[in-house]
């Protein structure tokens, strides 16, 4: 689908053609039987991502509890995959250190250890399938589709929408410097999700912005990989300090978590070096430079 503004379309009706095309492609991948769950699950996620980012466009033209009950239903419908979300994260998580300490590892010692991963998450696949099946999904995203429909209805500007853009910026600039001074899972969480937000915001807008707005773009990119490798090494270090069986043996998983938080480590100082230039102006600041392509 085409996920952007066209070149001199109405911010209202781009936003509402947009949302109506997200939603038909969230249809389309609940009826899908030939997509395998992990696909399907993946794109599911991304596609309720653009629809939070899309919203938050609208946010100076919405009533404060519409926004909220909108975003909170594209939310929920979200978690009903988060189950499977975190079973696939940890053997991607795995199979990433794996490959990061190859030198230091031994394969066939870890070779259990990806199995039971593995098959951990073809249960939760398996048990994902079982209680979401196709109809009660529909009847779900519906709900979700009425809300969008009724925020749909606000008067929409290119002024509005920078002025949403200049939000989801301040607030992911808010959180850069929070990670910065306490680098927690949940910093690390939120502003994956800003950046992500932020990241989807300027592709739409991308052929009504300068073309200097690509680098930037690229960038959000490429932090939201940073922070998402960190979110995902977290998930398998909590998992693994709750349940350290799921690996064999207590031995085994303290070595993987140990491995996971140096990685982390690393991943971070990334993020932040690289937050550091996204964020760097003050938002008003960041808005004038983006409009004038510096």
């Amino acid at each position: 689908m085409k996920f952007y503004l066209k070149k001199h379309e109405a911010a209202g009706d781009g936003i509402r053609r947009i949302n109506r095309a997200l939603c038909r492609h969230v249809h389309r991948l609940i009826d899908d039987e030939s997509l395998d769950a992990d696909t399907a699950v993946h794109e599911l996620r991304k596609c309720v991502k653009k629809l939070r980012a899309v919203l938050r466009f609208s946010k100076p033209a919405l009533q404060a509890d519409v926004l909220k009950r909108t975003d909170r239903a594209l939310r929920d419908f979200a978690r009903r995959f988060s189950g499977t979300r975190d079973s696939a994260v940890m053997v991607k998580s795995f199979d990433s250190l794996m490959k990061h300490y190859q030198p230091y590892l031994n394969e066939d010692e870890m070779l259990p250890v990806r199995q039971s991963l593995q098959q951990r998450h073809v249960l939760a696949m398996a048990s994902h399938q079982e209680e979401a099946d196709p109809d009660s999904l529909r009847a779900a995203f519906r709900q979700v589709e009425r809300l969008l429909k009724q925020a749909g209805k606000a008067s929409m500007s290119r002024t509005a929408m920078l002025s949403g853009v200049r939000d989801v910026y301040a607030r992911g600039r808010r959180l850069y410097f929070e990670l910065a001074q306490d680098p927690s899972t949940d910093n690390s969480h939120e502003l994956r999700r800003q950046a992500k937000y932020l990241l989807y915001q300027l592709t739409l807008l991308a052929r009504q912005l300068p073309s200097g707005a690509q680098p930037l773009i690229d960038e959000l990119g490429e932090l939201g990989e940073l922070l998402g490798d960190d979110n995902d090494m977290s998930v398998l270090v909590d998992t693994l300090n709750r349940n350290p069986l799921i690996c064999c043996n207590r031995v085994r998983a303290e070595l993987i978590a140990s491995l996971a938080e140096t990685r982390r480590i690393a991943l971070l100082t990334a993020a932040l070096r690289l937050s550091q230039r996204i964020y760097r102006h003050k938002p008003g600041r960041f808005i004038r430079e983006l409009e004038s392509g510096a």
